[in-house]
C-alpha cells in the first residue's frame, strides 16, 4: 500500500531527528547567536536559546538568556512561566 510506504510515525521521525541530539543542540547554537546578534530584542530566539542552552547543561548561559528575556518581557503574569524556571536555576 503507498500510503503505508509513505507513512511514518512522529516517533520514528524524532529517533531519527538529530535536532533533539545533543550534536544537534550543539550545532543549532552558532545560528541562534547569529540571528540574536542582528535581532538582540527577539524574545522567541532568546527562549529558543535559552531553552537549548538549558537542555544542553549550559545552566549558567541560559540563566543569562532567561534575565535577558525577563527584562525584555512585561512583568505581567504572560512571563511567569519563565520567571518559574528561572528561579529554578
Amino acid at each position: 500500500d503507498p500510503f503505508e510506504e509513505g507513512y511514518h510515525s512522529s516517533n520514528d521521525q524524532e529517533s531519527t531527528d538529530p535536532a533533539g541530539s545533543e550534536a544537534g543542540l550543539e550545532a543549532s547554537l552558532p545560528y541562534l547567536d547569529l540571528a540574536l546578534a542582528l535581532d538582540a530584542f527577539n524574545t522567541s530566539l532568546l527562549l529558543e536559546r535559552a531553552s537549548t542552552r538549558l537542555r544542553m547543561g549550559l545552566r549558567d548561559d541560559a540563566k543569562k538568556d532567561f534575565e535577558t528575556l525577563l527584562e525584555l518581557l512585561p512583568a505581567d503574569d504572560s512571563a511567569e512561566s519563565i520567571r518559574e524556571l528561572y528561579n529554578t536555576l
